[in-house]
Formats: structure tokens, sequence, C-alpha cells
């Protein structure tokens, strides 16, 4: 049998056919009905238009062998023809003509016409002359198609990635084609029957066109300064993937990329193979317009593209807007005002359509209306910019390059295409009546302008180049002629452009540092100084801050301030062709001078203010310091020349007051001596009289006073006296008072250093006031200490006596009326004295009754109280009902209802607010009381209750008042919060704030065209919600409307929903995963929604699943659902990535993940095995063991290092054999990844590299041992005698692979046992006899030792990677003694697993012992603690137990926080 893969049928088509072939036929075969012979029907064709191509293609595309055709209409497929028997080959019964060619038979009711089926094209693939390398614009790319297989009669088309779209079918030259722009360009070709027919086949393949550099630049300052910075610029017009490097002097001083200058096309897309698209230009020598071939960029021209109907001449003209008033506005494309801000939109009660930057209503499909720019007319006044006469030598497309920089054709935003056609005319296609050409006499007269003949575009566009400038900071430090250089280059192809010119270098200003002190005094002249720079003919400008500037030509400047303060110094060193400039920020200061302070006196407890004696001086700080101890800072502000500072002294002496003040000019200080005293206070006589026929002394008393000193002058003579100071009292002498009543003068006088006290008076000499009487007309309640009285009450007030001279008696009443008095020069027989008072005013009163003379005084205070009933008020409560905000405030307030009666006094008011809150507090019916209410009341009211009161009265008050919450912060919640047609939204309602049941009511208007409803609100505040159903037929945006109600507010809440038609099924994404990254990296995406109705405002996000993201227009899912729209994206990495595709809109969403890997292809794969030692703990990768590196221990994986020159990673197929055991698996980790083996052996280890276009095989062999573990010696403890034999049974935990057994007797003999290679091979092989091979996980071990002694057995067990080591001590000997038993109790051995004990705790460690030794006693214990490595196990240091007794005991004890 022969294998069908090894044969292709490879096609190039290179020719074109000038009409459709007629599809061959075998022959009429008659039909068997009941059994037919041609059974398949292949559906999918249109029996109205069926023909032989089409049943065969149908037929092929379903691998058929034949196609049959019967009754001119119906097609059948089959693999076999029936028998020849069957044929027809009268010719007469295939009569009836096909449906869709009238020409040609097609069967009849018993006979089926035959043909040969014609397969699908597979295998369609497309390549270039390009292949990955780069194409040079302007050059010829050579296309090439094959095919697997296919059928008769194939036909291509090409799609060039140019605009122009495809090709018709077989066009002449279709495979070879040049690029004038650069670019990378994706190709297609399709693949079809001539009739168009088969499924078509697409081909894609790359081409990546480069320009070289042409038309460049370079200006840089003809004239520059040292150390001043400036530009050069390059400009390029023509280039692409641009390298500039830069040199100064012949020498490179940098390299870089600079950005490919944009180019932009202006025009129709051209057929460069022509078409039956072509339609013949427009005839007459008219000039044609072509209004939408309009240049968007200010740009320059470098080439033109024409499709050429008839040769010869043709001119081309470049026309810009021609508007007198107002100006030409390009954001219209018109003559208009208002041109600004055109693009600023507020669309109030609209949406904003960013498609077609304007306002459009949601729902509607005009969103994506793109306002019109051209409508087929001449919208300006013309004139004719530029008019290029060029020759067309042939027919077809042409292309005209443009030497920009001989012919540099500089065009703006706004201009137009145009041509004339003079001999030579161009071919047009058909337009639409937006972008028709259009024709004029006279450009420059808009109206002049008419249609031509058909609604057309005529086949020139025009090329321009944005440019790339590239800007390159220059600096020189050295004068002179410098020589600069460019070359700009592509790095992609070769050639390049260069360029010179010379910039002349003067000596320019370095720097400009000064050299000025920071602090500068005041008159003083100061030298400013530049400090050395490089310029020459420098010239110096200063600002010296203080409204002084001026020019110099020298760097040094003595200057004198003649104010102080901050000053911002600016100094500018400038030549012809150089600046540098330097501001510093002095303080001018004025010097301290003359400071002083004056001796002086000082009240203890009162402020002293220290006069500051300074002729001049500023910003300074003053130190002050009493007695050498600091006692306050001032500055110049708070204590400034002339000014004070201000002390208070606590105690009396005498101190020394010093400062010290400082600025940065200089300090000065002074000192001064107070002397501090308290002043004399409250000096008072003790009596102002004396008995007549006495003897009497002037008594005084003071309160406070430092050293006090007195005077007395009695009867105009100076008395004496004694005083006592610690009591603050003194007495004049004995003085004799005479017989007769008169009055001598007296004048006392109290003084110190710091005040001086006098009294002077009439010194009485009486007879005393005897019995006294003073009484009230109102009784004063003995308790309370007072009386009561009403407004308007009179109260007498009786004063009597039974003696006395200079009698004098007082009322004072305390109400703000005039008081009484009355004087008595003899009480003898004198009636009582009284006095009736009225008080008009209610309150307080102190009334103060006094008798005295000169002598002795008698006086009695009697407290009354006028005062009001309470009656005859009422309460007001406001506001009623009251918003709970909160809180709730109300206002109470009291009225009288009878006006007249007066203002109940000197009483309180206790409210209870019904609120669990209650006070007492003073009333005032004059006065307004609030209340807060916290919360609200059940039942939504709160009962007030008040009680007035005072000494006579009370009066209790009620009122209520209804406390209403307040409504806040409604929000209006739809569950989803945007609603799909036709799917239920839950309406939530909830508020922060507000009523619940019947103190609020809600009104429901859900915007989905039912009715509102109405009900009180469930939920309650803050989270609680209200939900209602809403149902959204029709898409846009809809107003839910929620009124809350309450008894003092109304509230209305709107929220609009968006209502969208759902995303109802997966959208079918596909891809060409996977792409080999050197072929471009490129992934071309198909995506297809079929879903019905096309949801609204769908948005496509992709994200390609490296880094990187994009939102893709989905407007066209509203117009064209079901269609399959295709993107691409171009990795700049390999990866296995996956791209993940987001189809979404306001109510649904739906996600597609999909492969989308660009991938190299695997160069240099290698493997290097490696493990992880057990100890160190946590250590690095090592190689194996043995010469090769290639053993390991069967107990740690072994861990796979890989590396690869290049190739995408995606995961590792692993087989791993040692004959007997087969190990397959697959790891996704790149680097490294681990493997662990369970059997011993030699292992082959395959591991194979995928990615989806490729996969490498690399293989390594390793060898899997089992480790020698834990190798003990144990014997049996008891002694042994010379020339006895000594048995020593050796185990093992793991006796491992290949092991050999060294065993060391200690008395100069040593055995090996184990792997014979093992031990030969070992360093022990010369010094030991090998005695044998052992089984299992032990062996036995004798030896006869023939002097007494102590011995140290050793064995160390190993193989090829591994070891362990034991050694045990034994005596040989007579005596029945064994050695110590010693062990720990609960001991941890593995150092990787410590038992944990916190510092905080005491360590107790207990040691077993088995001491078995009848000739022996004594014995003696002994503890040693070591530290070790946490990685490695190994011993670091010795812990010093010398102070811990219990280290020579059975049980360690380590106290707390032991180190």
């Amino acid at each position: 049998m022969k294998n069908k893969l090894g044969f292709y049928l490879l096609i190039f088509v290179v020719t074109a056919e000038s009409a459709l072939s007629v599809l061959a036929g075998i022959g009429c075969y008659k039909e068997n009905k009941r059994r037919r012979y041609f059974s398949r029907n292949p559906g999918d064709f249109d029996p109205g238009a069926l023909t032989p191509t089409v049943c065969a293609a149908k037929c092929g595309s379903f691998k058929f062998s034949y196609a049959a055709i019967a009754e001119g209409r119906f097609c059948f497929c089959g693999d076999a023809l029936p028998d020849i028997s069957f044929k027809d080959n009268t010719n007469t019964k295939c009569t009836e003509k096909c449906s869709g060619d009238v020409g040609q038979d097609c069967g009849s009711k018993d006979y089926v016409s035959v043909f040969t089926a014609a397969p699908p094209i597979l295998g369609l693939t497309l390549t270039s002359s390009a292949g990955g390398n780069v194409v040079q614009n302007h050059d010829e790319v050579t296309f090439s198609a094959s095919i697997l297989s296919g059928g008769a009669q194939l036909a291509f088309k090409m799609d060039y990635d140019d605009g122009a779209g495809k090709t018709d079918q077989n066009t002449t030259n279709m495979w070879q084609k040049r690029y004038h722009v650069p670019g990378h360009y994706k190709v297609s070709v399709y693949g079809n029957d001539q009739m168009e027919s088969l499924m078509e086949k697409e081909a894609t393949t790359s081409v990546m066109i480069d320009s070289p550099v042409k038309t460049h630049t370079l200006t840089c300052p003809a004239y520059m300064a040292t150390h001043e910075e400036d530009f050069c610029t390059v400009s390029v017009l023509e280039g692409s993937y641009l390298e500039l490097k830069y040199s100064e002097d012949s020498v490179l001083k940098s390299t870089f990329s600079i950005a490919d200058p944009p180019i932009y096309i202006t025009g129709p897309a051209i057929p460069t193979k022509g078409g039956t698209s072509l339609v013949s230009g427009e005839t007459g020598t008219s000039f044609i317009v072509m209004p939408a071939s309009e240049f968007m960029y200010k740009s320059v021209v470098i080439g033109f593209e024409a499709y050429a109907e008839v040769t010869g001449n043709i001119d081309i003209l470049i026309m810009s807007p021609a508007c007198n008033s107002p100006d030409y506005c390009f954001d219209k494309n018109d003559c208009s005002s208002g041109c600004s801000g055109i693009h600023e939109r507020s669309c109030i009660s609209k949406e904003f359509c960013p498609s077609s930057m304007s306002c459009w209503s949601s729902g509607s499909s005009t969103c994506d209306t793109t306002p019109t720019r051209y409508d087929g007319t001449q919208r300006t006044n013309l004139n004719i910019v530029r008019t290029l006469t060029h020759n067309i030598a042939s027919t077809g497309y042409n292309y005209i390059p443009i030497d920009a920089t001989a012919d540099y054709i500089q065009v703006e935003n706004g201009y137009i295409l145009g041509y004339k056609a003079t001999v030579g005319r161009l071919n047009a296609v058909s337009a639409n009546t937006s972008e028709t050409d259009i024709k004029s006499t006279d450009v420059t007269i808009a109206s002049n302008a008419s249609p031509l003949s058909s609604l057309k575009r005529h086949l020139l566009r025009a090329i321009t180049s944005g440019g790339s400038d590239a800007y390159i900071p220059v600096k020189f430090t050295t004068s002179g002629v410098k020589d600069i250089s460019i070359t700009v280059s592509n790095k992609r192809i070769t050639g390049s452009e260069s360029n010179t010119t010379q910039i002349n270098v003067m000596e320019g200003v370095d720097m400009a540092i000064t050299n000025i002190p920071q602090y500068i005094e005041k008159g003083l002249a100061t030298t400013f100084q530049l400090l050395p720079h490089t310029g020459t003919n420098v010239t110096y400008w200063w600002d010296f801050g203080d409204g002084t500037a001026l020019n110099t030509t020298d760097a040094t400047y003595d200057y004198t301030y003649n104010t102080v303060g901050e000053m911002n110094v600016s100094i500018t060193a400038f030549n012809q062709m150089s600046s540098k400039s330097n501001t510093t920020v002095v303080q001018v200061q004025d010097r301290i001078r003359n400071l002083t302070l004056v001796n002086s006196l000082a009240v203890v407890g009162e402020t002293t203010s220290i006069p500051i004696s300074m002729t001049t001086g500023s910003n300074y700080t003053c130190t002050w310091k009493k007695d050498g101890v600091v006692i306050a800072t001032t500055d110049d502000i708070t204590s400034p020349p002339g000014g004070t500072f201000d002390y208070t002294f606590t105690a009396e002496g005498t101190y020394e007051i010093s400062v010290v003040c400082a600025n940065q000019i200089n300090q000065m200080s002074a000192v001064a001596t107070f002397n501090t005293q308290f002043r004399i206070t409250n000096l008072q006589l003790v009596k102002t009289g004396a008995l007549k026929d006495s003897t009497f002394t002037i008594d005084w008393t003071w309160t406070a006073g430092s050293s006090p000193q007195f005077t007395l002058q009695y009867d105009s003579q100076v008395r004496t006296f004694t005083t006592d100071p610690y009591f603050n009292k003194a007495s004049s002498e004995s003085l004799s008072a005479g017989s007769s009543i008169t009055q001598y003068p007296l004048n006392l006088t109290a003084f110190n250093l710091v005040s001086n006290e006098q009294i002077v008076i009439q010194f009485g000499i009486e007879e005393e006031i005897t019995g006294p009487s003073i009484t009230s007309s109102v009784s004063i309640d003995p308790v309370t200490g007072y009386g009561t009285i009403s407004k308007n009450d009179v109260v007498t007030f009786t004063v009597d006596a039974t003696g006395g001279t200079s009698v004098v008696i007082e009322w004072k009443y305390d109400d703000g009326g005039p008081d009484d008095s009355v004087s008595i020069p003899l009480w003898s027989a004198t009636p009582a004295q009284s006095k009736n008072h009225q008080f008009n005013s209610l309150g307080w009163f102190n009334v103060e009754v006094k008798i005295s003379n000169l002598y002795n005084s008698h006086s009695q205070i009697f407290r009354l109280l006028a005062i009001a009933p309470i009656q005859n008020l009422v309460m007001s409560i406001s506001p009623d009902p009251v918003l709970f905000l909160p809180p709730a405030t109300v206002t109470l307030t009291f009225n009288k209802s009878v006006p007249s009666d007066p203002d109940p006094n000197e009483a309180s008011v206790s409210f209870n607010y019904g609120d669990g809150k209650s006070e007492t507090i003073p009333f005032d019916v004059n006065q307004q009381y609030t209340h807060e209410f916290r919360e609200t009341s059940p039942s939504g009211t709160y009962t007030i209750t008040t009680n007035i009161s005072n000494v006579i009265s009370h009066l209790i008050l009620n009122g209520n008042v209804k406390v209403v919450e307040k409504i806040e912060d409604v929000e209006i919640l739809p569950d989803p919060e945007y609603a799909p047609v036709g799917d239920p939204v839950n309406v939530n309602v909830k508020m922060r704030r507000g009523g619940t049941g019947a103190d609020l009511t809600l009104d429901w208007n859900l915007g989905d065209g039912t009715a509102t409803t109405s009900g009180n609100r469930i939920g309650v505040s803050p989270s609680e919600l209200d939900t209602k159903v809403a149902t959204y037929s029709t898409e846009g945006t809809h107003t839910i409307t929620i009124t809350a109600k309450s008894t003092m507010e109304t509230i209305v809440t709107t929220k609009d929903i968006i209502c969208q038609k759902k995303i109802t099924i997966d959208p079918d994404v596909t891809s060409n995963h996977p792409q080999n990254f050197n072929l471009g990296g490129t992934i071309n995406f198909n995506f297809l929604y079929s879903g019905t109705p096309a949801p609204t405002g769908a948005t496509l996000l992709v994200n390609y699943g490296d880094g990187t993201e994009e939102y893709k227009d989905a407007t066209w899912l509203t117009t064209s659902s079901g269609s399959t729209q295709v993107f691409t994206h171009t990795y700049t990495t390999d990866g296995n990535y996956v791209t993940t595709v987001t189809l979404s809109n306001l109510v649904s969403k739906k996600i597609v993940q999909l492969s989308s890997g660009v991938y190299l292809k695997f160069v240099g794969l290698a493997v290097v095995p490696k493990f992880i030692k057990f100890i160190p703990i946590n250590g690095p990768d090592v190689d194996g063991f043995g010469s090769n590196k290639d053993i390991f221990q069967l107990d740690r994986p072994v861990r796979f290092h890989m590396s690869k020159t290049e190739g995408t990673f995606v995961y590792y197929s692993i087989t791993a054999s040692n004959g007997a055991v087969v190990i397959m698996c697959n790891k996704t980790t790149e680097d490294v990844f681990e493997i662990q083996f369970n059997e011993t052996g030699t292992y082959t280890v395959d591991i194979t590299a995928h990615n989806p276009i490729d996969s490498k095989s690399v293989s390594t062999k390793i060898d899997v041992m089992k480790a020698v573990l834990d190798v003990s010696v144990a014997d049996n403890g008891k002694p042994t005698s010379e020339n006895e034999t000594k048995l020593f049974d050796i185990s093992f935990a793991e006796p491992g692979t290949k092991t050999c057994v060294f065993i060391d007797y200690g008395d100069g003999i040593a055995e090996m046992f184990g792997d014979a290679a093992s031990c030969s091979g070992s360093s022990y092989a010369g010094s030991a006899t090998y005695v044998s091979t052992f089984s299992g996980s032990s062996l036995q071990a004798s030896h006869t030792y023939t002097i007494k002694n102590t011995y140290d057995v050793r064995v160390h067990a190993f193989n090829a990677y591994s070891a362990s080591d034991y050694s045990v001590f034994h005596v040989v000997s007579s005596i029945d003694c064994t050695k110590p038993q010693i062990d720990i109790k609960n001991k941890y051995v593995k150092f990787w697993e410590p038992e944990e004990i916190e510092r905080s705790s005491r360590i107790r460690v207990i040691g077993v012992t088995k001491i078995d030794c009848g000739s022996l006693l004594q014995n003696v214990k002994q503890w040693s603690v070591e530290t070790v490595d946490e990685q490695y196990g190994t011993t670091t240091s010795s812990i010093d137990l010398s102070s811990i007794d219990s280290r020579l005991k059975a049980e360690l004890d380590l106290p707390k926080l032991f180190s």
C-alpha cells in the first residue's frame, strides 16, 4: 500500500485565464432510485443556480470522488461509478439544462450527469522572496503560493495590505509587488475555484519594508560660548529604524536611535494590479477637484501614486482653502466662525458618543455614526498652491518619486489634491456621494464646481512625510571652531547619509560663585566678590536686594547697607555669548551699642518692667539671668531698644539682674541690682475714738509689708509708739482723753522702700453708745436666715439706744434706691429712730442698719427676699413635630396668661423629658429652654413634664412633642446594578436615617412602565432594605423614582438604570496558534459572536498574556452580529502566552481564554544533574559523587539543571529507566526540576523539551545508590581476658550500596568487610586485610587481644558517596568489671530537630548510667555542653559550666537565662 502522505500536488499560480472553463463530464448514467449509486446530498447549494462546477466543489469538500446532477437542479455525491452497462452512450438521456448554466446538460428524471468532484484546497501557503529579511522600499518582492492538494480550475487573489483590497482572480503580475512606503505588511493569498464555489482558503505571510535615509538636514547655532548649552537639530524626511551618530571634531560622542518620520497617505488606495473595479476617468480639460483626498497633517510630499488610463502629461494640483472672512476652520472643513472649542460637548439630557464626538440618545443606533466631513461639493474657494506636470509613460500603476531636496513641497492640514488631464488621463473607482471627486473650470470660485459624469474618485494619491526631528544637546568647555558631523543610517539595511557643519565657540563664563559673608553690619562697607571664572569682556550686574542695582567690570565691589533685614543678593556675570547668575541671601544687622541696665527697686509679686537702654542693635537675642541663673530669653521684637523686660520677683531681697544681648555682629552685657520688698497693705486703725475721762492708746494693724516704718501725729504732736512686727500691729504711748467731747487731728504714715500708706482722720473723744437696739418689721427665719416679702411691700427698720455722743444712724437698703441716715449729737431720752422703705422690685436685699460714733458702733444686716408666686404660666414646645437629625432639638418657652403678674423669681424648674433624661435648673420665665432628643421614641411621641417652684409656690405643666426621624441618604440600589432586557431586577431602597412603618411611606415608580405603588416602609435604618422587582423590556436609560414621605418632609430620589441586551452565548474565538517567533511573532485572532439579539454597547477587551491589553471597538456587534472579526497581535518576545478575550457590557460578561503562544525552536538543550546534601541544612545544589559526578544517593532527590541556547519552554517530558524500573513524568518548571528515585541502579534519563512547534531531547546517565547510615558496634560490655576471642556485632540502619566496612581494633591490626571493589579502591587497602563480603544489615567480627589494655575500636563504613563512623572502648583485663553505660533520658539526637526551651525557663537534663563493677564502687560523673552549627551540626564552642554545681551530678540543672 502506498503511503499517501508521500504524494504532494504542488501548484504555482502564475497565469490568468480570460474565461471560465466548462467542467468536462464523465458521462450520463441511469440512476437506481431505490438504491442510488450517488446517495449523498451535500446540501448547502441553491437548486435554482446549480452548475457542474458548484456540485463538483460541494462533493469535493466532503472528499467524495464523483458528483452527479439530476433533473438539472439536484446534486448528489458518491465514491464509485455505476456499472458500465448503465452508461448512456447515445447522448440522449441527460438532456435537462443546468439551472445555473443553460449551456450544459445536467441529467434528467432517471439519469444523472456525472463529473469528477473538485476536492478542496488543502495546505495553502504563501511565501515571499524576502523570507525573513527586510526589503528596501521601491524594490520588487516576489510571492509564491503552493498547495498540498486541490482540484482543477483553481484561482487566486492577492491582498498586499496596501489598502487596495483583493486583486481580481489570477490577475497579471500579481506575484510581484513593489512597496514604496515602509512598514510591516501582512500579505494574504486567497484560493478558490474559478466559480468561487469552494470554501475560500487563506494563507498569509509578512513583509518588512524599510526605507533608507533620504533628505535630511543638520542645523546648529553658528556661534556659542563655552559652558553654555544649546542644541543641534537633525531633521529626516525619509527612513526607518533610524540610528544617529554624532561626532565633535571627529570624535564620536553618542549613538542613539531616533523616531521614524511618520508617513501619511492622502487619496484613495491604488489597485496596483488593476482589476474590474476600475472605471474610466473623467474626460475633458476641467480641473478635477478631490475633496475627500485631503491632507490631514502638515507634512512634505515625497511621492505620488497613480493609475493611468491614457499616457501623456497630467498636471498634479495641490490646493489650499481660500477663506476671506471668517477664516478656514479645519475641524469643520469650511469657512466659518466659532471654530475654537468645537470638540467640547456638554450633554445635559443625553449621553456623549466618543465615536461621533456628539450627543446622542441612549438606546439609539446613532452613536457610531461619524459626522460627515465631505459632502461631494467644493466647500471653500481654493487656491492652487502647486502644479506639478508629469509625463505618464505607461498605462497602469505609476509611482512618481519627489526629491524633497530639490523640490520641497510642504502641505498644510486642509490642503486637497486635484489633477488636470492635459494629454494623459487617470483611471478612477466608483465612489459614494460624499467622497466623489468633482470638476471645475475655476477652482478659486467654489460655486463653479459641478458633478462628474458619474460618482467616482480618480486614482491619484500623495505620500507625505511628517519628518523626524532629533535634538542633540551640545556644550563645550574650550573655545575654537568645532567641527560637528552626523551620520544617519537605517539599522537594518545598508546605506546612510552624513552631514557636517561648524560652530564657532567663544570663551564664556563657566560659573558665578560668590564670596560674600552671610552676616553684614549695617553702615559698614562690605566686599562682595565673585570667585575666579572663565570669560573675556565680562560685565557684572549686581543687585544688592535693597533697591540698589548696578553694572561693573570688576568682579569685586564694596557696598554699604543702610537698612537692616534679609537681602537677596543677585550677581550675574555675562559677556556677549554667555551668562551665569547666582543668588545669595545675606542678613544685614545693626551692631549692639551702649547696652545698660539701671539699679532699681521692685515689689515682690508684682510685675517689674526693667528698662533696656541700647543705642543701636537688631536681630539680637538677650539672655537674662538672676543671680547667675537664666530666667528668660528675649529678642529684638519682645525687648526692642528702649523697651522693657518684664519680670516678677517672688521673694524679698537684693538680686543681681544681668543681660547678654548678641547677634551675628557682636554681643554686649549689662548688670543691675534690684532691691525687692513686699508692699505695705491694709493699714487700719483699731479705733477711731476714745472715751472721755479715760486714758487710751492709738492702735493700728497692717496685713503685709517688708520692714515697715511709721510716723504718728496726734493733736498736732508726734507721738511715740511700739510695734510688734511678728503680729503686724502697733500701739501708741498712753494718752489722756480729757473730760470734753471733742475731736483731734490724727495722721498715721506707714512706709518702706516700695510703698507709702497714710491715714488722716479726726480722732474723737466720745461717750460710749449704750443699749443699742436694731429691729425690723419683717420676721427673719432663724433657720434660713432671711425673711420674705412681696413686691411693693413697705418694711420698717427701727434703731434705739440709751446713750452716746455724736451718734450717726445709717439705713442701706441694697435695692438701688436712696439710702437714709440721721445724726444725733447727744443721745439722751431720744426716741427710737425708724425708717419705712418700700421695695419696688423682686429679689434679694441685704439691708444694713448701723448706729455708730467715733468710739464704738453696732450694726445689723437683714436678709430679705422679695418674691413673686408661680401662677398663671403656660408652656409651649416648638417645633412640634420636630425632625430627628439627630438630634431632635426642641425649645420650651413659658408665658404668663395674666400679663400683669410679676415674673416669678428665685424659682427652679425640674424637667422630665420622657426620654429617660431629667434635670433641675434655675427658672426664668423670659428664658428659652432647649433639649436634644438623642433617639426616637417607639411611639414617636415624648411627654415632657415640668415642675416650677420657689419657696412660696409651685406649678406642674405637661406637654407632648412628636419626634420624626429625618430622611437622610436615600439610596436606590438596583441588583444587578444594570438591567438586562427582560430579566427581573431587584430595586432595593435603603436610607441612613428615616422612620419605619406608618411614620414613613414610600412611593415606587420603577421606570418600567408599571404604575406607581405606595406602601409603608419595612426596613430599618441604616442598612435594612425595601425591595420591589422591576422588569425592563426596552434598552436604554430608565429612571427609578422613589418618594419618601414623613409628616415633616418629602424626599424624592432618582436613579438612572441602564438597560441593555445581554451577551447570551460565549463568543467563538480562534487563532493561528502556534506560530514561529522568528517569522514575525504575529498571532491572528478570529472572533465570532453569533448570539441574538446583538448585545447593547458591548466592549471587547483582549489581554494578550504578555502584559499588554487593548480594547477593541465592538460597535460592529450591533449591525453585524454573526460575522467574523479579525485582529492581530505581534509579540515582542517569545512565550507560551494565553490570551484572555472578554466580551462585556454593563449587564453581562463572557470570557474566553485561548493559547496564543509564539515560540522559538530549541537550540543547545543541556542538562546537569545535581542534588542538595542533607547537611548543611538548606545548603546549595552540588554535583554528584564520583569522577563523573554522576552518583547520587537514594534518599535525596536528584535536581536536574536545564539550560538552552534558545527555545521557548512549555514543559519537559522525562523518562528514566534502570532496566527494571521506568519513571515517566512531566515537569513544568523550566530551569530546575526534581525526581525522587525509589530504587537503586544505573538510570538513563531522557528529557524532552516541548513547545507546540518543536521538541528537543537530551539524555544523561546517573547511578542511584543507597547511603550507608548509622553504623553501630556492640560488644555486650563484658570484660575480656588476654588471648580470649572478642566478638563485635556491627549493625546498620542502612548498609548502603557497595559498602566497605573498615575495622581498626586498636592494637595495630585492621580488617575490611563488604564490597571488594570499594574496599580495594580505598586508602585502607594497603593497611587492612580484606576478609569477606557481608549481607543484610549486620555482620560479626572477632578479634583476639594478647595484651591487657584499654582499646579504642573504630569502625568506618563507607561507599562512593557516604560514610558512617562508630567507636567503642573496651578493656582486656581479668577484673570482673564492665564499662559504664551512659545515656540521656528523653534525648533529642537530631540537631536539626532540637527540643526548644525558652530562656526564661530552667533546663533540666537527666543522665542515665549503668555501672557493673563489683571491684570498684566509686565513680565520677561530669557534664559538658557544646553549641553546634545550625546547618552543619558541628561543634562551634563549649559552654563553661564551672559555675553550675550540678555539672558533677546525674541531673544537670541550668538556671533561667543561662548562657
